[in-house]
């Protein structure tokens, strides 16, 4: 019904869900859990054990407002952002392993677009994460921006990237390479 809808107004595009949508699936395999599998291969090769899992939730922002205008179209308390996909694949590889050989963890935080400023709201998960008494030794986050603004707190807490803690993202090559500090991304074939 909603997507015929959305049709009626819209092209409609679908992909690969990252989720099983359909009754009876028993298994979506994923581009996301594709990326993920082989970042954390990669970290296991590097040595790391203790890896958190970074992302942030934006409410309030430009797509929320107009996604809240098709009203009824839109199941608003299940929508979880464009970065959905990529932190139901975390929150499986960190709270559904069945090897436990690693310590790792999930940090999402919520960030409101209109208040928060991106660099605030790492200064906070930076504070959260030194606080631990064991201190990852990598972590990964979704996009280069975030990780240059990682990579840029924890170098005015008097930590260095990568000898201190690798700050690593997948599938931003070219973004990555490009950015200043240059950032480290796994590259997966999509």
């Amino acid at each position: 019904k909603h997507i015929a809808l959305l049709a009626a107004e819209f092209p409609v595009v679908c992909s690969t869900p990252n989720y099983d949508a359909f009754q009876g699936v028993d298994c979506v395999y994923s581009n996301e859990s594709r990326a993920a599998s082989r970042v954390l291969e990669n970290l296991r090769a590097q040595g790391h054990r203790r890896i958190t899992w970074f992302g942030l939730v934006d409410t309030h922002t430009p797509r929320d407002n107009y996604l809240h205008n098709l009203g009824d179209l839109c199941d608003m308390d299940s929508f979880v952002g464009v970065l959905g996909g990529r932190y139901a694949t975390w929150s499986h590889l960190v709270l559904g392993r069945l090897d436990h050989s690693d310590e790792m963890q999930l940090l999402l935080r919520e960030r409101d677009w209109r208040t928060h400023s991106l660099p605030d709201v790492i200064a906070q998960a930076v504070d959260d994460i030194l606080a631990q008494p064991a201190r990852p030794t990598a972590i990964v986050v979704p996009t280069v921006i975030m990780g240059t603004t990682l990579i840029a707190e924890l170098a005015k807490r008097g930590l260095c990237v990568p000898k201190d803690m690798s700050i690593v993202g997948y599938g931003m090559v070219a973004e990555a390479a490009a950015s200043r500090p240059q950032m480290t991304v796994v590259a997966t074939p999509m």
